[in-house]
């Protein structure tokens, strides 16, 4: 049986569970037993990670939505999908946050992508009084994986807000 999971405490005792999983094993069953079974470690927040989707794609695949549903009702808070290397819609479910693929911001394997579109994220995560931990606000930084528009220079640069590159890079994240 696999491990695909981590378990790390922060600084202030926020208990992150991770779960990754890669799209030639992305058995339903599996990760969601891994998943509830970080919840039943007392992780105060599980993250899945899978690579999933498909290459270039802007939309995810029935696949992708049935899986990041699947994982969040098994308890996961966020779902962080990688691997279509273009932006795709951010989508709230039952309480967590699905980002099906936020670009290209930090694979450095290619020079020369044909979207430099990207976006950094933000997502708070609140601690009450009594100790439940929830998601708060999510903040998106629109930006290029590059400070040019010739190719990529790994000098990821924010659009100006309301600017056609920011507008564009919103439209991908809503779906619209």
């Amino acid at each position: 049986e696999r491990d695909n999971s981590c378990v790390f405490t922060t600084e202030n005792g926020l208990t992150i569970g991770l779960y990754g999983a890669v799209y030639y094993v992305l058995d339903e069953a599996e990760i969601t037993s891994g998943i509830a079974a970080l919840k039943e470690q007392g992780c105060d927040l599980v993250i899945f990670a899978p690579h999933w989707g498909v290459e270039g794609t802007y939309r995810p695949i029935d696949a992708q939505v049935k899986l990041g549903h699947a994982a969040i009702d098994a308890g996961a808070d966020i779902v962080w999908g990688t691997h279509p290397h273009v932006l795709q819609p951010i989508e709230e479910y039952n309480g967590g946050i699905i980002y099906y693929s936020l670009g290209n911001f930090v694979f450095g394997g290619n020079s020369a992508p044909k979207d430099l579109d990207s976006a950094l994220v933000q997502q708070e995560v609140i601690r009450e009084v009594d100790g439940t931990v929830h998601l708060g606000m999510t903040t998106i930084v629109p930006c290029s994986v590059s400070s040019i528009e010739s190719h990529n220079n790994y000098q990821p640069t924010p659009y100006v807000r309301g600017s056609v590159d920011y507008e564009e890079v919103m439209s991908k994240l809503d779906g619209t």
